[in-house]
């Protein structure tokens, strides 16, 4: 089996069902998503930043919309704060700066097909990577502390 290269430097076993399920966070159906991750061939050690624009050009051969929102999507663990207001949601310096994320930019948090619109604030002192959320906007989206939950950015 393949193994991918995370940010973290870690590596891991490529597989296509997570890559499925982070084309589906993006919009696309699962029948554009099998279709996609078929055509996406990784290699040994490919960093997932690569393979991450692989798929975003592969998306764009069936919907250019798609392609633009699967690349503006990540999928982050998300953690519940009784400190944190609903609408806001705090997340991690070096994550922020990864996903090139400035605070009070707006996003759009996914879960099994709710989703609740949130202003971006730096996380100080948070070393996991995630994203903390009011206990009120984790119920809004229908999820546990711990789920992974979609992230979208609103690019202005």
């Amino acid at each position: 089996m393949v193994r991918v290269k995370k940010a973290n430097g870690r590596y891991e076993e490529f597989s296509k069902a997570k890559l499925e399920k982070s084309i589906e966070l993006s919009g696309a159906s699962a029948a554009v998503a099998q279709k996609v991750t078929a055509r996406v061939k990784p290699v040994e050690g490919m960093p997932t930043a690569g393979l991450r624009q692989t798929v975003a050009k592969e998306l764009e051969r069936e919907n250019a919309v798609l392609s633009s929102a699967y690349a503006s999507s990540r999928s982050l663990k998300a953690l519940a704060a009784e400190d944190i207001q609903p609408g806001v949601a705090k997340i991690p310096e070096e994550t922020m700066r990864s996903l090139e994320l400035k605070a009070g930019q707006k996003a759009r948090l996914s879960f099994s097909g709710k989703t609740v619109e949130v202003s971006v604030q730096k996380a100080a002192g948070m070393a996991q990577k995630g994203i903390m959320l009011s206990g009120s906007d984790l119920k809004k989206l229908g999820a546990s502390d711990g789920a992974k939950v979609g992230l979208r950015l609103e690019r202005t």
